[in-house]
């Protein structure tokens, strides 16, 4: 078909210059129908998020406006406009639109102001606590039976004081409109609450903004709550229906298709906060693009027919083939000049060529042709130096048969001279033969198996020794080069080789690699090789030789090392370092993404206190199995101690991390088995998500950590979730930490006192010192923002010192002003358990000089439960050297009678919670008598804590109440205004 070199170079030039060309023309169409549909998405994007700002400033305005009538003088009088007709039979007239002086007509004529300036309100309208009633425009609202407080609008309003309130839509109490209210309660001059101001807005005036907010003609916008009801949309009828019209129903066959949005593209649309969709709505398959805004919570959604874009890619397609073609048609035109031109000189060359065949010697080939400097001018001169040489060859063979004749004369001469040489090299065959042998037993004595290498044959040779260990076949002996490559562990392959190239190619001094090699049964031994490479004058390799040393033994020592630094030696899982390094290499990759869970067993001591540590250690080993099950590919490790960790790649999928975590909890909830019995405990997880908990190993760790203690103080054998906040409180927690640490250093705390009054002599015969932190460049810090701080970091010790001794030297100095009056100090539960607390409270009372009768240390009995058996006696020694105990907040803990019974007190406080709720409820009228009469039957004081009223005090004392103490005595107060409260009494 293609007979010429001429025509195939054509073709050949046309089939690699049309491919690129339909190639390029095919992605160049691509890559803008994907620009064009970018284009629409963003195009529809920034009209979602003006359409978003509009709207958002039209409710802040009308938020605005609502405060602006809420708090004017007119309204703020209203309190009494519109008479009550709530509970009327009949429909009231409405009489406040007629002009008047009147307070009714001065709020509508207000109301009526403001909607002639404002359109886009509906409703203007107040509503008072009395029942009262004012609306604009005027309507018949005013029907028997309208109460105004008992509508949502009203009641939201109230339950929220302090904020402007905008409602989810409804329909109108008319029934002719659907609405969103926005209100704010109106306060009248003191400050008090007399009504609700309300404006309402339209979903016909969101109608219009949309309306107004041109997409196209093909094109258009709807809104719609997070629950789905639509706000806006161009089909009126559309107006708040659930979205769910939009969808087809999930039984529906597929023959039975209305073609409709699919399920899984509705619930999309409705549970994601933003995304783009590709649907068919109503038969049409369109591109839906939603957002939720930030300002409302509502969804805006634009949709675009489908038409639109492929109008656009048409276009662009039409384009572009144009440009392909016209492109093809140049790059024929191109490539037959081109041939032709090329193709000439060889035309000339073939002629000639032919000439030569045919015998014609005499012609001269073109010296056009010998002057060219390319491949045809190195033909030419080819064919024109075959050509003359042609001759002179067939002259030589001639004479070249004569010269033959005469070289086998003398090859017969010298046959003679040739078998005395054999002989001499026979010689010398044997005298090589005895130095190899001297040379295989020197290899065979060695150690390390000795190589050698002839780089341009191939031939290698190897020790015996190191070729019986490794047990290869015959076959494989033969050709040791490639027997030996071939046999080391493709793992090793590409290394061993750039090693030795860059030996060969003089880089190194040295050939220097360890690898494997596979003998018997595929095992593998680990061979370090040596080697050193001979070079000709020309710096090439010519041969090479070196040493094999199995370094096996030595390599397995190193892996179970390794082994050891990397696992746990008890349950084989990966250890602390496996884990960071598993941690960093997942977090260092682009995009990765998954979950730590930090697992934790509840209550472990207890199993090694009760069934001992080999039981223990049998626990920790059944846990890891049963993790490892759950797990399947995830990772898993041991932390230390009864801590795990399971790290779970690319799921960060909430339910599918939580049924994870339950199947943990469950599992470990399982009995565990003993060396006798079985036992049972549970489990404490917290969850972390990286990259969004954190990026690094420790950030992402302390992420899960902090979730787990978080779980733990919801009450264990649950899982928590890693909140910022979480991180906010350590910050916080380690904020205040070192500040009381300075504060401890500095001394910038101070003691605060509250009064005790005796009920029957109205005398204060004490006072309850409580501790204030004085921080620089704060108001005064209270104990319930930093005590608990103190607590878990140990410091409630020293400062708990401070206190006793500060208390106990202004107890001193009342003592020396004559007034006789005990000083009551909180004893936190771990300065009791300090092993030299009592003789603490013993070298203060001696260095201050305040007598222990006038002492009375507070306990709280939540404090004591854990540790009760330890903290009686201690309390034994205080009360023998004379000081009191009271037992604080009795009745918010347990409340066992037994710490009646068996704690050495003096003085029981009644909780505030009671006397607080003793106007009120019965109970705790009873619960207070109960506990006056038990108390003084056990011959204990009783102290009521929290009073604030005459009511309070008069109810105790009838009830024969010791001593009492709250707001309605004094607050805590500075020791400078003790004495002033001391000298009025």
């Amino acid at each position: 078909m293609f007979r010429t070199v001429r025509e195939k170079l054509i073709i050949s030039f046309l089939l690699v210059a049309m491919v690129p060309l339909l190639l390029l023309g095919f992605s160049t169409y691509l890559q803008m129908a994907n620009s064009l549909k970018t284009e629409m998405i963003f195009t529809s994007s920034n009209q979602m998020i003006q359409l978003d700002h509009l709207i958002t400033h039209m409710l802040k305005g009308i938020k605005e406006d609502n405060q602006m009538l809420s708090t004017h003088p007119v309204v703020t009088q209203g309190e009494s406009a519109a008479p009550i007709y709530a509970d009327a039979q009949v429909d009231i007239p409405i009489s406040y639109q007629e002009p008047g002086d009147n307070i009714d007509h001065r709020i509508f004529a207000e109301f009526e102001r403001y909607a002639k300036y404002h359109m886009d309100v509906a409703y203007v309208y107040m509503g008072t606590e009395s029942g009262g009633y004012i609306q604009w425009p005027l309507t018949e609202v005013r029907k028997a039976g309208y109460d105004p407080r008992k509508r949502s609008w009203y009641q939201q309003s109230i339950k929220n004081p302090d904020q402007i309130m905008i409602s989810e839509p409804y329909q109108s109490f008319l029934g002719d409109n659907f609405i969103i209210s926005t209100t704010n309660p109106i306060r009248d001059e003191n400050g008090k609450i007399i009504g609700v101001m309300g404006i309402d807005v339209s979903l016909q005036q969101l109608s219009r903004i949309i309306e107004d907010c041109n997409i196209g003609n093909s094109s258009y916008v709807f809104m719609f709550t997070k629950e789905g009801i639509i706000l806006a949309h161009p089909d009126k009828g559309m107006h708040f229906q659930n979205i769910s019209a939009l969808a087809m129903e999930e039984a529906r066959s597929l023959d039975e298709n209305s073609g409709k949005m699919s399920f899984s593209d509705f619930y999309k649309l409705l549970h994601e906060p933003e995304g783009f969709l590709e649907t068919t709505i109503n038969g049409k398959k369109v591109f839906v693009n939603f957002k939720t805004s930030s300002a409302t919570g509502w969804k805006i959604a634009t949709v675009i027919d489908e038409s639109v874009l492929i109008a656009k890619n048409q276009h662009v397609a039409l384009v572009t083939s144009v440009i392909i073609l016209l492109l093809i048609l140049f790059t024929f035109g191109g490539t037959s000049f081109i041939t032709l031109y090329l193709t000439q000189p060889l035309d000339q060359v073939v002629r000639h060529l032919q000439s030569i065949t045919n015998g014609d010697l005499a012609l001269s080939i073109s010296g056009a042709l010998l002057k060219r400097k390319d491949e045809i001018g190195e033909v030419a001169q080819a064919v024109d130096i075959m050509q003359k040489s042609r001759y002179q060859i067939e002259t030589q063979l001639t004479s070249s048969n004569e010269e033959l004749a005469i070289l086998y004369e003398q090859l017969a001469s010298t046959e003679e001279e040739l078998r005395a040489q054999f002989d001499e090299l026979w010689d010398k065959q044997k005298i090589i033969e005895k130095s190899e042998e001297r040379y295989r037993l020197a290899t065979e004595g060695a150690n390390d198996a000795i190589w050698d290498w002839d780089i341009h044959t191939g031939e290698v040779v190897i020790s015996t020794r190191l070729l019986n260990k490794l047990g290869w076949s015959d076959e494989e002996n033969k050709n040791l080069y490639l027997s030996w490559w071939k046999n080391i562990h493709p793992e090793d392959q590409l290394q061993a080789r750039e090693k030795l190239e860059e030996h060969l190619a003089g880089k190194t001094e040295e050939y220097l690699w360890e690898y494997r090699v596979k003998g018997q049964a595929g095992k593998y031994l680990w061979i370090l090789t040596r080697g050193k490479a001979l070079f000709d004058a020309q710096g090439i390799a010519v041969r090479m030789a070196g040493s094999f040393t199995d370094i096996t033994a030595n390599k397995m020592r190193d892996l179970q090392i390794q082994h050891m630094a990397y696992y746990d030696s008890l349950t084989n899982l990966p250890s602390r370092a496996s884990i960071v390094e598993c941690l960093t290499s997942e977090l260092g990759k682009k995009e990765a993404s998954g979950a730590i869970l930090f697992i934790d067993l509840d209550n472990f001591k207890f199993v090694n206190d009760s069934f001992g540590y080999e039981n223990g250690d049998r626990l920790l080993v059944q846990v890891a199995k049963r993790l490892q099950q759950i797990a399947g590919r995830h990772f898993v490790a041991r932390l230390g101690g009864d801590e795990f960790i399971m790290m779970v790649k690319g799921i960060t999928d909430c339910t599918t991390i939580e049924k994870l975590a339950q199947c943990i909890t469950q599992a470990i909830d399982q009995p565990f088995t003993g060396d006798m019995d079985s036992f049972m405990v549970t489990s404490s997880i917290g969850i972390a998500l990286y990259p969004r908990d954190g990026n690094k190993p420790d950030e992402i760790m302390r992420s899960a950590d902090l979730a787990l203690h978080q779980a733990k103080k919801e009450g264990k054998r649950c899982y928590a979730w890693f909140q910022e906040k979480l991180e906010h409180e350590m910050l916080e927690k380690l904020y205040i930490e070192q500040g009381l640490k300075e504060a401890i250093r500095k001394e910038e705390f101070v003691l605060h006192y509250q009064p005790i009054v005796d009920l029957h002599s109205g005398q204060i015969v004490g006072l309850e010192a409580l501790i204030r932190w004085q921080r620089p460049e704060y108001d005064l810090v209270f104990p319930d923002e930093f005590m608990s701080v103190a607590e878990e970091g140990g410091l409630i010790v020293p400062m708990g010192q401070w206190v006793l001794k500060t208390a106990c030297l202004f107890g001193k100095e009342l003592r020396d002003s004559g007034r006789e009056i005990c000083i009551a100090v909180n004893v936190s539960v771990k300065e009791l358990l300090q092993n030299d607390f009592v003789e603490q409270v013993a070298r203060i009372l001696d260095e201050t000089g305040f007598p222990s009768s006038c002492l009375e240390l507070e306990i709280v009995e939540t404090l004591l439960i854990d540790k009760f058996e330890v903290a009686v006696p201690k309390l034994h020694h205080l009360r023998a050297m004379g000081v009191q105990i009271s037992l604080d907040d009795f009745g918010t803990g347990y409340s066992s009678l037994s710490y009646l019974k068996e704690l050495p007190l003096d003085i029981v406080k009644i909780d505030r919670s009671f006397v607080s709720g003793a106007m009120k409820k019965n109970t705790h009228v009873a619960i207070i008598e109960t506990i006056i009469e038990l108390c003084h039957r056990l011959q204990l004081k009783v102290v009521a804590e929290g009073v604030e009223t005459e009511g309070q005090r008069f109810f105790l004392r009838k009830k024969k109440c010791d001593k009492i103490q709250g707001y309605l005595i004094s607050k805590a107060i500075e020791k400078e205004k003790v004495w002033d409260i001391l000298q009025k009494k």
